[in-house]
């Protein structure tokens, strides 16, 4: 699957993503960087809307599907937005690493699963990154800050990157940050 992978990355190919062995539920998106572990791809919405980026495992796909009428209707959709060239951003040798440090200088908020968790660990914004440590400012449900997770990078099994769940925790933080002044 790696060399499919790779392929698509230097093609720039939009494809279909399927991992943990669901057939009816797949991501859309094209490759922005990949290692021999983790890949990262520009996730699209059903609405042809670029909505983050999403890393996680390269072993996790086991199915990827090109030129389906369902991509060839995002193609149509889609326009370019502040991540159109992210891939000029990221390091692929450390691809986790890279996007940490891309939402911490951007302050914009991620999450991550720790450990091949099904839920997310954490979801807010990266105060720091030192070498394999990172320092992430949690933000709740409700768009409150609520504390602070260190983890060890290298414990990372997945990231999401400003797509629509990251964005609805932000729009609501500057909400009530807004409503505190």
């Amino acid at each position: 699957m790696l060399r499919i992978l790779k392929e698509l990355r230097d093609s720039h190919e939009m494809a279909e993503f399927y991992t943990n062995g669901e057939t009816d539920v797949f991501e859309v998106g094209n490759i922005v960087a990949l290692n021999d572990k983790i890949f990262a791809y520009r996730s699209f919405s059903i609405n042809g809307d670029q909505i983050g980026i999403v890393a996680y495992s390269a072993e996790d796909v086991f199915q990827v599907q090109t030129k389906t009428q369902y991509i060839e209707k995002i193609k149509k959709l889609r326009s370019d937005d502040d991540y159109s060239n992210i891939e000029k951003e990221i390091d692929e040798s450390q691809i986790f690493a890279s996007l940490l440090k891309i939402a911490l200088k951007r302050k914009e908020i991620i999450s991550g699963k720790l450990m091949g968790n099904n839920d997310y660990n954490f979801i807010g914004f990266i105060e720091s990154v030192d070498g394999d440590e990172l320092k992430c400012k949690i933000i709740d449900e409700y768009g409150y800050e609520d504390g602070y997770l260190c983890a060890r990078i290298s414990d990372i099994t997945e990231l999401a990157f400003m797509t629509e769940k990251e964005r609805r925790y932000y729009r609501l933080w500057n909400i009530n940050t807004a409503n505190q002044n």
